[in-house]
Parts: C-alpha cells; structure tokens; sequence
C-alpha cells in the first residue's frame, strides 16, 4: 500500500484533538483552574506541513486554494489561455447560477 501522508496527519491531528479534548473535560470536571497547557513549537511543526506542487495544477480539483470559510480560492491552470493562471474565488453564501461566457 502506497504511504498517504495527508491521510497519516489527518489521524495523528484528529487523535491529538481527541486526547486534548478529553484532558480538558476530565479536568475541568474535578472544579479547579486549568493549568493544562499545551506546548509546541509551532514554526517546527508547520515547516513540515507545506504543500509542495511539483507541476502546475490543471484544473479546480488539483490546485491549491486559500480561505476563512466565508470566502475562498483555488488556483489553477487556465486551459483556454495560454500561460495564464486562473483564480477561482468564491463566497459560500453567494453563488451565481449563470452560465460562464467568454
């Protein structure tokens, strides 16, 4: 089987989460101030988490995309311009249901 290090991170990011979450309620239970601190080297950690694309992404579904949850983009290879990039960008509550003309 192939090794998916998005699906590994994933886990290992859910199960953290997890234990975090319950060390959190089990302390909280017992009355007192929380003095749980969690400590991480955070420039250590993300260094290793960049997404790396070895050839320009093709279509939507390939590229990478940035956003809030309100809003956002994706970027990607425009295949009707040549040597153009196209952005996407994109409200998720506004959607225009027209068809796209040139």
């Amino acid at each position: 089987m192939k090794h998916q290090p998005l699906r590994s991170l994933r886990r290992v990011s859910l199960l953290a989460s997890l234990f975090y979450g319950i060390l959190i309620v089990l302390h909280a239970e017992n009355g007192t101030q929380s003095s749980l601190q969690l400590r991480v080297d955070w420039p250590s950690f993300l260094h290793n988490q960049d997404p790396v694309w070895d050839r320009m992404p093709t279509n939507y579904f390939q590229g990478p995309f940035v956003g809030n949850g309100l809003l956002g983009t994706i970027i990607f290879r425009d295949d009707k311009e040549t040597n153009s990039l196209r952005f996407e960008i994109g409200r998720t509550d506004v959607y225009d249901h027209r068809a796209m003309t040139r």
